[in-house]
């Protein structure tokens, strides 16, 4: 592979990259990871790499643009869809979702429990056992209720 370009700007090194690659050359962007954690740990930039064979017609390809096909002066880009609206929670849904995470969490503490003494002691029955009091069931139930409030918001918005 030889270097044929470097970048110090991750945007355009991918652009020119796709030049390439629809061209058919195959196009490799090397240092661009670490160029993502800080220009400073790429000090030399992303290097925009082609086998040697087609180092020549790259060369071509980004310095004319030839075989670039630029969009007819009459091209409408296509309509965005509309957004769809956030459903409106109302106060008995709320209520449900956080009574489900809630019941859902400790139901989830209490089966991590069991594992953990399955594993520790090889019985569920065993005198070793984790105590939960009155407050760590209601910390438990808050925080599975917390997270039922959580969730249908972050699914409905990912619908």
């Amino acid at each position: 592979m030889k270097t044929i370009r470097r970048f110090g700007n991750l945007a355009e090194a991918n652009f020119f990259q796709s030049l390439l690659v629809s061209a058919g050359i195959e196009a490799n962007l090397a240092e661009e990871l670490t160029f993502a954690l800080g220009p400073g740990y790429a000090p030399q930039g992303i290097r925009l790499q082609v086998p040697d064979e087609d180092e020549e017609r790259a060369y071509k390809i980004l310095d004319t643009e030839e075989e670039f096909i630029p969009l007819p002066e009459d091209f409408v880009p296509p309509e965005e869809p509309p957004a769809l609206p956030l459903e409106r929670a109302t106060g008995r849904r709320l209520f449900i979702d956080f009574l489900a995470g809630g019941v859902c969490g400790f139901l989830l503490a209490t089966a991590l429990n069991a594992l953990v003494l399955l594993l520790v002691t090889g019985d569920v029955r065993s005198r070793l056992t984790f105590r939960i009091d009155a407050g760590g069931i209601v910390i438990v139930f808050i925080l599975g209720g917390l997270m039922g409030l959580i969730f249908p918001t972050i699914r409905q918005r990912l619908d």
